[in-house]
């Protein structure tokens, strides 16, 4: 039963179909011919319309926006990684605490009632970072540590090897010596000896300061504190090359003098150059330090992150380059660290207090290896406040890898300042200023900078240069062919009339057109650009 869609009344009606048996050489005859006869003319719209866009390929060239292919890239894939998931933590989360969607709907519903929420925001970066945005001293105070206000003698000091010390107070008649505890300190306890802005603003009230505050925040009280988490990727960086350093001061210790001592650091280092070969390639390699008379062993070239895991590695030469206690300890301080950083990993499922108790063996082992007595501030952050960092927060979210460039930014804005110690931030945004209006010379180019820099809005000045060019060429030509001209000029008077009111009109039309989409100051203000030798500053050497 076929419906009849051609008359305006809707009828059903049948239709016999006979069948009938092809041979199979007839079978492309007739479908040919059925084409042929049933063919009717379509539009290309029609036919988009009907069976997709169809477009030939051979020979031409698309101006047309083709059909998109949708094909998940990876970052698709991995959010897609991402959500399943966290569904799967949600899914954890309901049955361990016993909560039903009810439970969560009434949470949504809470949130959405009240739209007050408490936004809590965290920086994170290195050490140095946190140095300029507190306004501290730096590793060269006597309390290098930017989290607690812990001596730089005691820095080693854990929970396992706290200890007392006898301190000596005042002078003559009044001096006494008392016994103080020195145990670990804490990154948000203040009275384990964490930093406070209240403890900062305290001690820049007077005339000495013996906590290591340099000046205020840069921010002011918009960031505690506790609101900085420590990036992991500088911490490893960091540790990684206090143990290189470590391991080539002592490889250079070869109780020999003159050509034999010569012999020994060359033999060393042509194993460690094998090594690096083997497993970073030639970017980074030892020689002899030329500055050194002592002819150490010095490194070059640029160790990143991922290179460092390819470098320390279990077929290090420690055996072949150290003795043989300080190769077995050394080896167990790196693998003592990689277990450190395989626990801060996203992969790794939070254990509570395994952090913490790799965190105080790194720190015992690193002392006991023979490498130094003393720890830098970053190997005291490690056993001292890593695992609070990854009990309380997702350490592993503050990641600085691929965005080191800002720091170096950060830096260069600093220390290029006229006084960083009082105002940092005022006179980084100085310096920018500084920089952006040394491009002008003319007082009412800066003018007009300060103005745009107000409103944003600066108008373009359509100036017909042309003219101004054709007098300054007239005038450079005329006095070198006068006499040529002359001549030139009464033979073909009535052509160059013609043509130099074309040129004009041209001129005019390319100029105008020109002027309207490019923003150019000489056009703008009329000034001509001066030399390079008359445009610079008189406080600046000229190279």
């Amino acid at each position: 039963m076929i419906y009849c869609r051609t008359q305006s009344t809707c009828h059903s009606a049948f239709l016999t179909v006979l069948l009938r048996y092809v041979q199979p050489n007839n079978i492309q005859k007739d479908d040919n011919q059925i084409i042929i006869n049933d063919y009717q003319s379509l539009s290309e719209t029609e036919l988009d319309n009907i069976i997709g866009r169809t477009y030939t390929t051979r020979g031409l060239k698309r101006s047309y926006v083709e059909d998109s292919i949708s094909i998940e890239p990876p970052r698709n894939i991995y959010r897609r990684i991402k959500q399943m998931k966290d569904k799967r933590d949600l899914l954890h989360l309901k049955d361990t605490y016993h909560l039903t969607d009810s439970a969560f709907n009434a949470v949504v519903n809470f949130i959405r009632r009240t739209k007050e929420i408490n936004i809590r925001i965290r920086l994170g970066g290195d050490l140095m970072n946190a140095v300029y945005v507190f306004g501290l001293a730096g590793f060269s105070s006597n309390y290098p540590c930017i989290f607690c206000t812990q001596h730089k003698d005691d820095l080693h000091v854990t929970e396992d090897t706290a200890y007392d010390k006898a301190v000596t107070e005042g002078k003559g008649k009044n001096k006494k010596t008392i016994t103080v505890h020195i145990g670990p300190t804490s990154y948000h306890d203040i009275a384990k000896g964490a930093r406070s802005l209240f403890e900062q603003a305290s001690c820049l009230a007077k005339n000495t300061n013996e906590l290591g505050y340099k000046c205020e925040p840069l921010f002011g009280d918009l960031f505690n504190y506790q609101d900085y988490c420590i990036d992991t990727l500088h911490m490893k960086l960091r540790i990684f090359d206090v143990i290189l350093k470590d391991i080539l001061s002592y490889a250079s210790r070869t109780g020999k003098y003159g050509s034999e001592h010569l012999a020994v650091i060359e033999e060393k280092i042509r194993i460690l150059n094998e090594h690096c070969e083997k497993t970073v390639g030639k970017r980074f390699f030892f020689q002899i330090d030329s500055d050194d008379k002592n002819k150490t062993i010095a490194s070059h070239g640029k160790l990143s992150g991922h290179l460092q895991d390819l470098f320390f590695v279990d077929s290090f030469p420690y055996n072949d380059i150290l003795s043989d206690e300080i190769a077995k300890a050394t080896r167990s301080v790196v693998n003592k660290f990689k277990e450190i950083l395989r626990e801060l990993s996203h992969n790794t499922v939070k254990q509570k207090g395994v952090l913490k108790k790799l965190s105080l063996e790194f720190v015992k082992e690193f002392r006991q290896s023979g490498l130094r007595t003393t720890v830098t501030p970053y190997i005291h952050i490690v056993g001292n406040h890593l695992f609070e960092f990854h009990e309380f927060n997702n350490i592993g979210d503050f990641n600085m890898q691929g965005v080191e460039k800002n720091n170096d930014v950060l830096s260069r804005l600093y220390f290029s300042s006229t006084n960083p110690a009082k105002n940092p931030l005022l006179t980084m945004l100085q310096k920018l200023y500084r920089m952006l209006e040394m491009n002008f010379q003319d007082e009412k180019e800066r003018d007009a900078m300060g103005e745009f820099a107000h409103t944003g809005v600066y108008d373009f000045v359509e100036e017909n240069m042309s003219e101004l060019e054709s007098d300054i060429e007239d005038h450079s030509i005329l006095p070198r062919n006068k006499q040529d001209n002359t001549e030139s000029e009464e033979e073909n008077e009535g052509q160059s009339d013609l043509s130099i009111s074309e040129n004009e009109e041209e001129n005019q039309d390319g100029t105008e057109s020109d002027e309207s989409l490019v923003w150019a100051p000489e056009n703008r203000f009329g000034n001509p650009i001066l030399p390079r030798t008359q445009n610079r500053f008189k406080s600046f050497r000229r190279s």
